[in-house]
């Protein structure tokens, strides 16, 4: 299987999960998460470092500067940056944003989402985020409409602190479960390690290649607390499920993949 076939592997368990039970179909996303992290950590514990040719990695891209991008919007949304950012990070890409004009000929500006990384990385990133925006925006409609913009916006903010915890929490689990299948394979546990090297070198060559390219800014946004509507949020991103597939276009917007 190849990293692509475990990419769609993913995609295809959470568009299948049809559940009834919220927390059920919150597990079938961090198990689709799951499935990338086991192929990535697999594959790397199976690398021979004594092969004289090995497979060349992808190239590290600013996605921004292709014209392709992971959100546009008429100004910055502070809760679809906060998603986005967990969801880049814990899969091995930078997340930026750009001012943008909308034509040549309309110099009014757009704010967009940008993502720097490998292809196979940002392609898997820019699904996750559309369809998790898409499920905020839905449970935000069911759950606190008419109660006002900002408690509806504290609402997806709490949604997001809990997808965000999820989406690093299927990363520590993976890991603890390998480590269990391996706890009496000592070479086996060896080259666990090694794998979680390689593959956090990896997430550090991305940092790098941000910083001797010197074109990254990135902006961290405090949102207001307001307990209620945050609280609900937070709860209701457990129920979050994520197997309904997002749109391949629409919009205006030019999804990444």
């Amino acid at each position: 299987m190849t990293r692509d076939e475990a990419i769609q592997k993913a995609i295809k368990l959470l568009r299948l999960s049809q559940s009834s039970n919220p927390h059920e179909a919150a597990l079938a996303a961090q198990r689709a998460q799951e499935i990338l992290i086991r192929y990535d950590i697999d594959a790397a514990m199976l690398e021979d470092p004594q092969t004289p040719n090995p497979e060349p990695k992808e190239t590290i891209t600013d996605f921004g500067d292709e014209g392709t991008f992971l959100d546009k919007m008429k100004c910055l949304v502070s809760w679809k940056t906060r998603l986005a950012e967990p969801i880049a990070s814990a899969n091995g890409c930078q997340l930026y944003f750009k001012k943008k004009y909308l034509n040549n000929y309309d110099q009014r500006q757009t704010q967009t989402l940008c993502l720097i990384g490998r292809k196979s990385d940002v392609q898997f990133v820019s699904w996750l985020y559309q369809h998790c925006s898409q499920e905020i925006e839905r449970f935000t409609r069911l759950n606190v409409s008419g109660l006002g913009k900002y408690e509806s916006n504290q609402f997806r903010h709490g949604m997001v602190d809990t997808i965000g915890k999820r989406v690093w929490d299927a990363r520590r689990e993976i890991i603890a479960k390998m480590r269990e299948e391996y706890q009496s394979n000592s070479l086996a546990l060896v080259r666990l390690d090694n794998a979680l090297v390689k593959l956090q070198q990896n997430s550090q060559e991305v940092q790098q290649w941000v910083k001797d390219n010197r074109k990254f800014r990135n902006q961290t946004i405090s949102a207001g607390r307001s307990g209620t509507a945050r609280d609900m949020g937070r709860e209701a991103g457990h129920r979050v499920s994520l197997n309904r597939p997002f749109p391949s276009g629409g919009g205006g917007r030019k999804l990444i993949g």
